[in-house]
């Protein structure tokens, strides 16, 4: 007879799941560095970090193009010129062949299960297209992002900000109309269907879009609260020049 019940139940993303982690970078190589630590400590799905560099003028290519073991298989790839927010990271999704594809601010620090905690999200429902996760500001429980709502005028609005992670109400995972593209989560071929990110959008509102045109095509979009990452924001030049 086969004890079948003494094994511990297998977790959804137990199923390997291949992850491409693509951050596109403008200068801070400190917070690049920082992110790319926090991966290879605290990531334990297979993943590959595909790296497009919108022509820093820091020492970003210079370290990047530095013989080094980085714990993990890393594509660096240089634009001539910086492409803005859109266009970079669908330059980046055209080299993935991966799965899923992930999008990934490099001023994030990922925390121990957060990417097995976004694939399990996909894995347990298939009307699931894209999914974020709940974002706190660093070293702090206070939230930073669990999700955008569209208020009473129509403008996108991230929920609870500031908010203490804990509460119960934004520990509640469940769809929104849109996530950040501070760190979104989809499959490839969903992606693809969808067109990749508008390349009209030069930086902002192009992860709202993104959600909404999922949407369309009969997928949701949820915010997982069963991991979180920490966040710093804001931290690129001219972040809000375009919105």
């Amino acid at each position: 007879a086969v004890c079948v019940g003494l094994l511990p139940p297998a977790r959804v993303s137990d199923v390997a799941a291949h992850v491409s982690i693509i951050i596109q970078v403008f200068n801070k190589l400190a917070f690049t560095r920082q992110c790319l630590e926090r991966l290879a400590r605290d990531t334990s799905l297979p993943f590959d970090v595909i790296i497009v560099d919108n022509a820093s003028h820091d020492d970003t290519q210079t370290w990047f193009e530095t013989p080094r073991d980085f714990g993990f298989p890393l594509t660096y790839l240089r634009n001539d010129s910086n492409l803005g927010f859109s266009r970079a990271n669908n330059v980046g999704a055209a080299r993935s062949s991966a799965e899923y594809l992930l999008f990934l601010n490099n001023d994030t620090l990922p925390v121990r299960g957060w990417l097995r905690a976004m694939v399990d999200t996909t894995r347990q429902d298939g009307r699931v297209g894209v999914v974020g996760i709940k974002q706190l500001f660093p070293y702090t429980n206070r939230i930073h992002h669990t999700g955008i709502i569209f208020d009473a005028d129509r403008r996108p609005q991230h929920i609870y900000p500031h908010a203490d992670g804990s509460l119960p109400f934004v520990n509640r995972e469940r769809g929104y109309q849109a996530i950040t593209g501070s760190c979104l989560l989809m499959p490839r071929d969903l992606f693809e269907a969808c067109g990749g990110f508008d390349e009209g959008y030069r930086n902002g509102y192009e992860d709202v879009d993104l959600c909404l045109r999922a949407r369309q095509l009969g997928r949701t979009v949820v915010c997982c609260t069963s991991g979180f990452i920490y966040h710093y924001g804001q931290i690129s030049e001219t972040r809000t020049a375009d919105d």
